[in-house]
């Protein structure tokens, strides 16, 4: 079997629409070496010049459609929702949070449980998790979406 190279990971990832600092992050690669990858993509989109005459013809890409490296979508309970606590605020035992617990024991709402989770997804790319496909720009427009029906919602029944 042949192993997917980092460099093709990145130009998966890219497609996907994720930044360059998330993509170093994921992949555990510098973050120079996926801004080579971001830049040889855009020269061979046109969407910047070549900075020398001498600067090598970029390879040619091919980005599978669902990256086999990516772990599969199931609809079930996902680690990306779960983060381990290793010392209490309260003291106590170490213990695993999960996302949906969280908003369950709160009673929140669908729209507050959309804004957490977005948020849950964007703090846990920041440590190298995440779900697969999503991207800051996703959760933040999901965060204001959701946020726009609260305060709606709020000014409705207020």
């Amino acid at each position: 079997m042949r192993k997917t190279s980092k460099s093709a990971k990145a130009r998966a990832l890219f497609a996907q629409g994720y930044t360059t600092s998330e993509i170093a992050r994921m992949l555990g690669i510098q973050y120079g070496h996926a801004w080579s990858v971001k830049r040889e993509l855009d020269l061979k989109a046109g969407r910047v010049e070549p900075k020398a005459a001498t600067e090598p013809e970029p390879k040619t890409l091919v980005a599978d459609a669902e990256p086999s490296f990516l772990p599969p979508l199931t609809g079930g309970s996902s680690d990306y929702y779960k983060v381990h606590i290793a010392k209490p605020t309260s003291g106590g035992k170490p213990y695993m949070a999960e996302c949906n617990d969280i908003i369950e024991a709160l009673g929140m709402t669908f729209a507050e449980g959309n804004i957490l989770k977005a948020l849950w997804r964007r703090a846990t790319a920041r440590t190298g998790g995440g779900k697969p496909g999503s991207s800051q720009l996703y959760d933040s427009e999901k965060i204001e979406f959701f946020a726009k029906r609260l305060v709606n919602q709020d000014r409705e029944y207020a």
